[in-house]
């Protein structure tokens, strides 16, 4: 077996239901004290872009962190919160593709219809598709047609009204399938994050403003 492919055993290895990038990486250099990051770097890319499990995500975060650019949704989420200037496309769409995921994991699909704000209900489905999670794009989708062949009303009120029971069933039902989509949302989330590094430079404190 070469070293690349024993590296990558050991990444597959992860079998816990977090994200521990730290974690992982200290895994992978206690396996491995004598090697390299460009080698290291391209065991991680090869789980990484491969068939999606529970070590997908901690992959891809880690390439994140070797290359420079820490953990790009948490610069999503402080410059969310903290900086007057907005956020950048890519930006907003790692925003919204771990905070959407968060919040139907407490809260349901039937929250994203009820509960998000106008833009954020808006870019449920687009965020998903543009960074290659395609699962959960589909998962959502496939909710809008509890609401019938032509989805959801466009306004919130119109939605209250119209929902029925069977529609309240069907959507808990994908809920269920949305938050198994966990480890494809946040692996494409940081391989898309790799794909405009200028967007995610790691923000320091004094620069939220």
């Amino acid at each position: 077996m070469t070293l690349s492919k024993q590296i990558q055993a050991v990444i597959r290895s992860w079998d816990k239901d977090f994200i521990n990038v730290p974690e992982m990486l200290d895994m992978v250099r206690s396996a491995f004290p004598d090697t390299g990051n460009p080698e290291i770097e391209s065991a991680f890319e090869s789980v990484a872009r491969g068939p999606i499990s529970p070590a997908s995500p901690c992959a891809a975060g880690s390439l994140c962190n070797l290359v420079g650019l820490g953990d790009p949704l948490d610069t999503a989420f402080n410059l969310f919160n903290s900086s007057d200037s907005g956020l950048s496309e890519p930006q907003w769409f790692l925003w919204i593709a771990g905070y959407t995921y968060n919040w139907v994991c407490n809260s349901g699909l039937s929250s994203c219809y009820f509960e998000f704000p106008v833009r954020q209900y808006g870019d449920r489905i687009r965020v998903y598709e543009a960074i290659g999670a395609h699962g959960a794009a589909a998962v959502m989708r496939e909710a809008d047609l509890a609401f019938g062949d032509d989805g959801p009303p466009p306004v919130v009120e119109d939605r209250s009204s119209w929902f029925s029971d069977d529609a309240y069933a069907r959507i808990g039902e994908l809920s269920s399938q949305f938050r198994e989509c966990g480890d494809e949302i946040f692996t494409r989330a940081y391989l898309y994050a790799m794909e405009h590094p200028s967007h995610f430079t790691p923000v320091k404190p004094d620069q939220l403003s």
